[in-house]
């Protein structure tokens, strides 16, 4: 790793971070303000990250400014797997919100995981859904995650 490479990792493991505690939007506008390329797309993640674990909303509402298609779906993305760390039905929210992660199965696993903390939550989310095939692709997880949950329970019993 060159001495470039290293304080770059630096700055974006420890500096950015900072930053972003301080003034988010101040960091936003060092991503927002760099050359298009793989750097700014590192930055424009990294933000994302950081701030939607500190400050949901007004990451949400960044994200959502993004005028780049491309660049505001790599950032909800990012945004979308710190969240799901913490708070998987916000996560899925996320996901809805900027209509990513239902071509990948990315939102039928975050349903899953959401299932195994709040079935309840998860099961009402699911048929409050409009009915059609991505309802069904959520029904089809719930049905398997709810399975998967028997089976345990059975296993467990003396």
């Amino acid at each position: 790793m060159s001495i470039d490479d290293q304080k770059r990792a630096d700055a974006l493991l420890t500096l950015l971070p900072k930053l972003i505690a301080l003034d988010a939007s101040e960091a936003a506008l060092i991503a927002e303000r760099c050359e298009p390329g793989p750097m700014r797309e590192e930055l424009l993640q990294r933000v994302a990250r950081v701030w939607i674990a500190a400050d949901a909303q007004p990451a949400m509402d960044w994200i959502a400014s993004l005028q780049d298609v491309g660049e505001r779906k790599l950032a909800a993305e990012a945004a979308t797997s710190a969240l799901a760390r913490s708070d998987t039905a916000r996560a899925i929210a996320l996901a809805d919100r900027f209509a990513i992660g239902r071509d990948d199965g990315t939102v039928e696993h975050l349903v899953q995981l959401w299932f195994a903390e709040n079935a309840t939550a998860a099961s009402a989310w699911v048929q409050a859904q409009p009915a059609g095939p991505h309802r069904d692709q959520l029904m089809a997880r719930l049905a398997f995650a709810q399975g998967a949950s028997r089976r345990v329970s059975e296993n467990q019993q003396p």
